[in-house]
């Protein structure tokens, strides 16, 4: 049987954002705090690969890229969605511009 991806960052931030949390925020900020302690930023590019939430969360947990995981603005974004989502919180992508 195949390991689903999904559920692994379902199991993850569970154990990894929820404990001794009693509120929301405090949920929301764990998973700011650990997206900023563990991503690094770097230029856009044309690998999707990383970009996405699970190429971005699958390449975080290997130890030789923990706290190295390079991606843009958009690949910071989606894995916090996909984090907050997992947990049960409403979240979504908007994005603009400005000057």
């Amino acid at each position: 049987m195949k390991s689903n991806p999904t559920q692994a960052i379902i199991d993850f931030a569970e154990a990894e954002f929820t404990y001794g949390c009693q509120y929301r925020y405090e949920v929301v900020s764990a998973v700011f705090k650990w997206i900023i302690e563990n991503l690094r930023w770097r230029s856009p590019s044309n690998d999707s690969a990383h970009f996405d939430a699970l190429g971005i969360f699958s390449d975080t947990l290997e130890p030789s890229h923990f706290n190295r995981y390079r991606t843009d603005c958009k690949g910071f974004s989606r894995l916090s969605i996909a984090f907050l989502r997992a947990l049960g919180i409403p979240a979504r992508f908007v994005s603009g511009t400005t000057f």
